[in-house]
């Protein structure tokens, strides 16, 4: 390994005692070497910074952490971006966890493609214990590969954005993390593959923990949708010339709809329909279908699911997942199974 490329891992800290000690541990097991942790605490109220200080005093990996205040996990990420000096940068959010392979695996897929900025992977879902959920990325849109813009836009694959490793490189070139967008990285994503292929591996080599302070979590609460959540204006910077600026912009405000109605938070996601109207009028009814979804999946998860067995519901998520990687089957494009 003594060859072998630096990658610099990125862990933004907020709140996340409970879970920090198991992520950073998950960066030791790693089986490629060499590796930098950089740990940034965006200005915690529990007792994070402290527990990333007991893990530095025992970390076999160089590990840096600081706690330079509430900058929001975009600045946190471009704080320790500052610092990096990996040929690969990797984000692990302090609440997840990677398993042993998943550094060795991406970097060795990157170098085998010189022009790909990016590459992803699948994920598993887990619960605040650590246990399976069943929730994996085998039930999201496909995964993009190769040159995905367009499907990335048209919401016909997705990159799993929290097992995502870029070259250092690309930030050198488009500048950090946009701190103006709740969604940290969906904007790097979209500007990586505007400009190259993406590189899909895939085995799960991430657990995704899901508990009720996620920031995604957190975010469907809020009183109204604003338009960086659904990426207004950055999408303008990635769209091609060919593509309908509204539909695009209608398409990911729906999800941003969709979500809000799965978590009942009802307000929020009426919001989106005046906010589209004033950017592009005439393209808030596309959020009508999205919204219909989202409350189907709140009725599924507060009324059938405490009624029919899991393994049931699993199938059934199991069968539609199906049914969106492979739309001949089914007349239509891929979906999503929140």
């Amino acid at each position: 390994m003594a060859d072998a490329p630096l990658v610099s891992v990125l862990t933004p800290v907020w709140n996340c005692e409970r879970f920090v000690g198991q992520a950073v541990r998950s960066v030791w097991s790693q089986t490629h070497r060499p590796l930098e942790l950089l740990a940034v605490d965006d200005g915690s109220t529990d007792r994070s910074y402290e527990v990333l200080q007991e893990l530095a005093r025992e970390s076999p990996v160089p590990m840096k952490i600081w706690s330079p205040g509430h900058h929001g996990i975009a600045g946190a990420l471009n704080f320790a971006l500052e610092h990096a000096g990996g040929d690969f940068v990797t984000l692990l959010h302090a609440d997840d966890v990677l398993l042993p392979e998943k550094i060795a695996r991406q970097v060795a897929a990157l170098e085998a493609q010189p022009d790909a900025l990016l590459a992803h992977c699948e994920y598993l879902g887990i619960d605040e214990a650590g246990n399976p959920t069943g929730y994996d990325s085998d039930l999201d849109l496909p995964p993009a590969r190769g040159r995905a813009l367009r499907d990335l836009l048209l919401l016909r694959a997705d990159v799993r954005s929290m097992t995502v490793m870029f070259r250092r490189c690309f930030f050198d070139t488009v500048g950090g993390y946009a701190e103006a967008y709740p969604v940290e990285d969906w904007v790097s994503i979209l500007r990586a593959c505007r400009l190259a292929p993406v590189v899909h591996v895939p085995q799960a080599l991430v657990e995704r923990r899901v508990h009720g302070e996620n920031v995604s979590q957190v975010a469907h609460r809020a009183p109204r949708i604003t338009p960086a959540e659904f990426g207004y204006p950055a999408l303008g910077e990635v769209l091609p010339a060919d593509m309908d600026p509204g539909r695009i912009r209608a398409l990911h405000a729906g999800v941003v709809v969709r979500a809000a109605a799965a978590q009942g938070a009802w307000r929020k996601a009426a919001s989106g329909f005046p906010v589209l109207r004033g950017l592009f009028p005439g393209q808030e009814w596309r959020l009508a279908l999205p919204f219909f979804l989202g409350a189907l999946s709140f009725a599924r998860a507060r009324i059938l699911r405490p009624l029919l067995p899991a393994s049931l519901i699993r199938r059934m998520l199991r069968i539609k997942a199906r049914r969106g990687r492979h739309p001949e089957s089914a007349g239509r494009g891929g979906g999503s199974a929140a």
